[in-house]
């Protein structure tokens, strides 16, 4: 099986915010759910591009949280699987790195 992230999504009085892969849905819920319960409050996300929002939640508030799972393309650029970038690639100190040094 390929390996996968949960993307979030968040709706907020009709606007609709993509979340950075650090929100945890189950944080998210029971952060809203007591704002709402103690009569309102502010909820802080971060935004896909690290942007930091404030919430004013109230109980008349509008919220949709939508939550996809997105498998991830591990295969390299000529189509076939690059298992020396897993888990467990040798590590080497010889001057011999995958990246480009500029």
């Amino acid at each position: 099986m390929s390996p996968s992230i949960e993307r979030l999504m968040i709706s907020v009085g009709g606007v609709t915010y993509a979340l950075a892969p650090t929100e945890h849905v189950d944080d998210l819920k029971a952060e809203i759910t007591h704002q709402v319960r103690s009569g309102g409050g502010f909820v802080d996300v971060t935004i896909d591009d690290g942007q930091r929002l404030s919430f004013l939640i109230t109980p008349a508030s509008t919220v949709t949280i939508a939550a996809k799972t997105v498998h991830l393309d591990i295969d390299g650029a000529d189509g076939q699987g690059d298992e020396s970038w897993g888990a467990g690639a040798p590590i080497t100190y010889d001057g011999d790195s995958p990246y480009d040094l500029i």
